[in-house]
């Protein structure tokens, strides 16, 4: 069952690389071609036992809660055959310099991508998605963006923001206009109309 399911997993990864390939499709295809003839086992696939204890279960979230597996900033060059990579030993924090062949640091990459529906929780505190602080910055963001929409809803306020003119300001003194009646053609003075029929 595990080697079957190796192989399938080499199907399945290699077709979606394929999938998504803009150009350079002639490459792929040889490459593909060379290693399937070359991991006729299909690509490593850790397949580990069932979950026995709450220790192992805290170590394996311990494991992906933390950090990704290596930073692009460790990979020191690539040449299309082989990669150079560092990481910092634990025990004395010593830089450790490593070169693999492309498909073992692949294969060594590989086993650490999470399950499907794996929820990785890669921060917490004040960088959580989960965060009150959050959803009060953006009940401000809101609060102001409703603001604006209120404002550019006043013909005042939409001619002074997109003609730089106040519509109230008088030219000559500078001075606020203040509203002393305001005339319809065929109703005449608003107030007298509104009197009126009141």
């Amino acid at each position: 069952p595990l080697l079957c399911f190796a192989i399938g997993w080499q199907k399945l990864i290699l077709d979606k690389l394929g999938n998504n390939l803009k150009m350079g499709i002639k490459e792929y295809k040889e490459l593909k071609i060379r290693l399937y003839s070359v991991l006729t086992k299909g690509f490593y696939v850790y397949a580990k036992g069932l979950i026995t204890s709450t220790k192992i279960v805290a170590r394996y979230v311990g494991r992906y809660a933390a950090r990704p597996v290596i930073a692009q900033s460790r990979i020191i060059s690539y040449d299309g055959r082989t990669v150079r990579f560092y990481y910092e030993r634990h025990e004395d924090g010593k830089r450790i310099e490593v070169e693999l062949d492309a498909i073992d640091f692949i294969k060594k990459l590989i086993i650490h991508i999470p399950e499907k529906h794996f929820r990785m929780i890669r921060y917490y505190g004040i960088y959580s998605s989960n965060n009150k602080c959050e959803n009060k910055f953006f009940k401000l963001i809101n609060e102001k963006v409703a603001e604006e929409l209120k404002k550019l809803r006043k013909w005042e306020y939409r001619i002074l923001k997109y003609f730089g003119i106040d519509p109230l300001k008088c030219e000559k003194c500078k001075k606020y206009m203040v509203i002393n009646r305001i005339y319809h053609p065929k109703y005449g003075d608003i107030r007298d109309y509104y009197y009126k029929y009141k």
